[in-house]
Parts: C-alpha cells; sequence; structure tokens
C-alpha cells in the first residue's frame, strides 16, 4: 500500500478480448511503460483469454521487442490457487535475472515465499529480518517483498535460502538444482520456532519440522 501502483487491468472490452486484439492490449501497456519506466513487464492471463487460447509468451515478447524492457508472458487462468501463480512467477524471475556467483557471502540468506498474500501484516517480513540479523545474518535477496530486482539478480551470492511459504518451495529447489543452494523451509513462531531456525541455519538442515 506504500509504494506506486504498478499493476493493471486492460480495460478491454467483451468484444475486443473475444476476437483476440491483441494489439490494443500491446499499445495500453506500451504506454504504461512509458510512464513508469519499469525494470521489467509482466503480461498476465484470465478466464476469458484462458479460453481463447491467448498467447502471452508470444505477446510478451512482441512488448519487449518494441520497448527494450524485460518483459515476461504467463499463461494464468484465474483458476488456481495464487501459490501456483507466484511459482511461476518466482522460477521466470529466476531464468531470466538471477546471475550465477562463484564467492559467496559468509552468514547471508535469502528469503523465498515473502508474498501480501501470505503476510498481509508487512511486520511479520521485518521481523523476521531483524531476527535474522540480530543473530549475525545477512538478508541478501527478500522474494518478493522489501527487496529490489537487483538482489533478485544476485540471489546466488547467499549462502542458504528460507523457504517461508509453498510458493517459494519450487524457487528453492531450482536454485539447489542449478545453483548448489541449499535451503531450510521454516516460520518461525515464537521464541521456540525462533531457536530452531536459528539452530537449522548453523547447521545447514534442510527442513525445521
Amino acid at each position: 500500500y506504500d509504494n506506486q501502483r504498478l499493476v493493471f487491468c486492460s480495460g478491454l472490452r467483451e468484444l475486443d478480448a473475444v476476437l483476440g486484439d491483441d494489439q490494443k492490449l500491446i499499445n495500453k501497456v506500451i504506454m504504461a511503460a512509458k510512464d513508469l519506466k519499469p525494470e521489467f513487464i509482466t503480461v498476465l492471463g484470465s478466464p476469458v483469454p484462458m479460453i481463447i487460447g491467448s498467447d502471452f509468451t508470444g505477446i510478451a515478447m512482441e512488448i519487449e521487442n518494441m520497448t527494450n524492457i524485460p518483459s515476461l508472458g504467463f499463461d494464468t487462468t484465474g483458476l488456481n490457487y495464487y501459490d501456483v501463480g507466484v511459482s511461476k512467477a518466482y522460477l521466470q524471475l529466476a531464468k531470466r535475472f538471477v546471475k550465477p556467483c562463484d564467492v559467496k557471502e559468509e552468514k547471508t540468506v535469502n528469503i523465498l515465499g515473502a508474498t501480501p498474500l501470505d503476510y498481509s501484516i508487512n511486520e511479520n517480513i521485518t521481523d523476521l529480518m531483524a531476527l535474522l540479523e540480530r543473530n549475525g545474518y545477512k538478508v541478501n535477496a527478500c522474494w518478493s517483498m522489501h527487496s529490489t530486482l537487483e538482489a533478485i539478480k544476485e540471489t546466488t551470492k547467499a549462502e542458504m535460502n528460507i523457504v517461508i511459504s509453498v510458493a517459494g518451495l519450487a524457487l528453492a529447489k531450482y536454485l539447489e538444482k542449478h545453483y548448489q543452494m541449499p535451503y531450510i523451509t521454516a516460520v518461525p513462531v515464537g521464541k521456540s520456532g525462533e531457536a530452531r531456525l536459528v539452530t537449522a541455519l548453523k547447521e545447514g538442515q534442510v527442513k525445521v519440522e
């Protein structure tokens, strides 16, 4: 709520959507991009585009060719749980932007799966960051609250990932497979939960029960 609005509805008429007039959507996106100058653009689907088979990957490629802004297209349908869409977004961001890093920063971690849908009380995430810092850990990238695209690009600088919602699990497995980054799954609730998380970080465990 504290940030500039960066999510928009296409506002297309029903006839435009049914006839698949992609150019109107592309033009609207380009107009918004000229005003906002975003670091990247994403195009998402809803039930109507799903029915008519809109090609969001192709639309995103055309937008990128016309704007020179990295653009991603997602064939979301509005029919799945939100974590499915978040997982897709995380994986595409990782494949497109995350850079390999040979030298890890000591006692540095990433937080994966921090979304306003799971943590609507934003202080929960800042409290988690403060907990890690009190115990000598630096938060490198927080997917996807209180972070920047530049930090996300440098995700592999961290020694370990902490998964705090199911939406971040696929990303953690991807980073483990492609960049040999270990991860733990933990939501530190209460003093005992905080202690288990810190212990898990020290021991490099994969899962906190």
